[in-house]
C-alpha cells in the first residue's frame, strides 16, 4: 500500500513517471490509468513534498511538458509556487532531498 512506503521512495516513484514515453499502446494505456489513479492518492499524501510532487508530475503528464514545454502557464504556476514553499520552508527542509 501506497501509506506505509517511505516518503523518498514515494518521491523516486512520482518521479519516474515523468521518463517513461508514451507509445500509445493498449498495454500502455492501462499502465498509464494506474499512473493517474496513483497520482490522485499521492496528491493526498500527509507528507507535503510527496503532494506537491504529484500534483507536479500530474500537471506534466496532463500537458505533455514533460517534452520540454516548459513556458506553459500551468509549469510556470506550479514553478512560482514551488519557490514560494521552498523559501517558506528554508534551506534546512532542502537536505531532505539530498538523498534522492
Amino acid at each position: 500500500k501506497w501509506s506505509v512506503i517511505e516518503d523518498p521512495v514515494k518521491l523516486r516513484v512520482l518521479l519516474a513517471v515523468l521518463g517513461i514515453k508514451r507509445t500509445g499502446s493498449e498495454e500502455q494505456a492501462a499502465t498509464w490509468e494506474a499512473f493517474n489513479s496513483l497520482l490522485k492518492v499521492a496528491s493526498k499524501d500527509q507528507d507535503e513534498w510527496v503532494s506537491l510532487t504529484a500534483q507536479i508530475t500530474q500537471e506534466i503528464t496532463e500537458h505533455g511538458m514533460s517534452k520540454g514545454n516548459t513556458q506553459h502557464a500551468a509549469f510556470t504556476d506550479l514553478r512560482q509556487e514551488l519557490v514560494g514553499l521552498l523559501n517558506k520552508l528554508g534551506s534546512s527542509s532542502l537536505r531532505d532531498l539530498q538523498p534522492l
